[in-house]
């Protein structure tokens, strides 16, 4: 499978990697009368009303400059054909008002992906982490001392000379994987505690220093609910910026079928045939019956891939 298929994969920018290292060339850039700006609040992205259509909004060069002298922070993401294309984090000023002189609303990227075409949802995303990444990393961790945007945004240096230290956005690994059970009949899925309403979904959980992803999988799977798994599988891959993680998606078959479940981690755990979660509610629809995960995360895929390889 490729990671195309899933959502906020496909990023379809040129990052230009080479071009944005040099200083002439990202002025030129950031003069450019027809530059796009995606401007984003507190993580949040600017769409139009539900009554123009719910698309993303984008701003021209002319409609970006008022912000740009209120400290709204310009980072280019690339190039769309000839054409830059920046993320505009206008965090630092109030919600309401850029809302109304923008004619549009912020709202979380997650609760529109599914209406989004899926160059806008990967091109969104990738927006969203590289706004989240820079606000986290104003002072340099080496040092204390402040640091700066370079080469239009790719990486961040720290502005003391003595350290002048090059920090690079990071992304977290996190596996996420679907357990079947020996007959291959049922699949493992828990309610985890962050949700409120009765979600299960796959098992996943970040990798750890020493850990290959392998390790990881039957590590985290042990621990939230005492099933020891093998022949772990990899399917793909999910760019998840949310804030800042890439998800590596696997299958894996049980040894043990006796759950154990780790209250800190989960409300409950269980083995779900394909009838069964054929018969789940989307995510949102109700809170009186158990619901499948958003459409947007690999977990989905992966459940959807199993219902359907089972039922073959």
């Amino acid at each position: 499978m490729s990671a195309m298929d899933l959502p906020y994969a496909g990023m379809p920018l040129d990052r230009a990697a080479y071009q944005r290292r040099d200083q002439r060339w990202l002025a030129q850039q950031t003069a450019r009368h027809d530059g796009i700006y995606l401007p984003i609040h507190d993580g949040r992205n600017l769409f139009q009303t539900e009554a123009d259509g719910g698309g993303r909004l984008a701003l021209d060069k002319a409609a970006a400059t008022p912000w740009l002298g209120q400290g709204a922070v310009p980072i280019l993401l690339g190039l769309q054909g000839p054409t830059p294309c920046f993320a505009l984090d206008v965090s630092a000023m109030p919600q309401q008002q850029l809302e109304a002189a923008f004619g549009g609303r912020f709202i979380a990227l997650r609760q529109i992906a599914g209406l989004l075409s899926a160059a806008d949802c990967a091109l969104l995303g990738y927006a969203r982490g590289m706004a989240h990444w820079h606000a986290q990393h104003g002072f340099c961790p080496r040092c204390g001392g402040a640091t700066r945007p370079c080469d239009g945004g790719a990486h961040r240096i720290c502005t003391l000379p003595d350290c002048a230290q090059r920090h690079f956005p990071r992304t977290d690994p996190a596996v996420i994987m679907l357990v079947e059970r020996p007959d291959g009949d049922a699949c493992l899925l828990a309610h985890h505690q962050r949700f409120q309403a009765p979600v299960f979904s796959t098992l996943a959980g970040y990798v750890e220093v020493g850990e290959t992803l392998e390790e990881t999988v039957a590590r985290e799977v042990f621990e939230e609910t005492g099933i020891i798994v093998d022949n772990i599988r990899y399917l793909a891959s999910q760019p998840w910026p949310f804030p800042s993680a890439i998800m590596l998606g696997f299958y894996a078959t049980a040894r043990t079928t006796e759950i154990t479940v780790d209250p800190e981690e989960l409300v409950a755990a269980d083995w779900f045939s394909a009838r069964q979660l054929a018969a789940f509610g989307e995510f949102g629809d109700s809170d009186r019956q158990p619901m499948l995960p958003r459409r947007d995360s690999i977990a989905r895929t992966l459940i959807e891939r199993w219902m359907a390889t089972t039922s073959a």
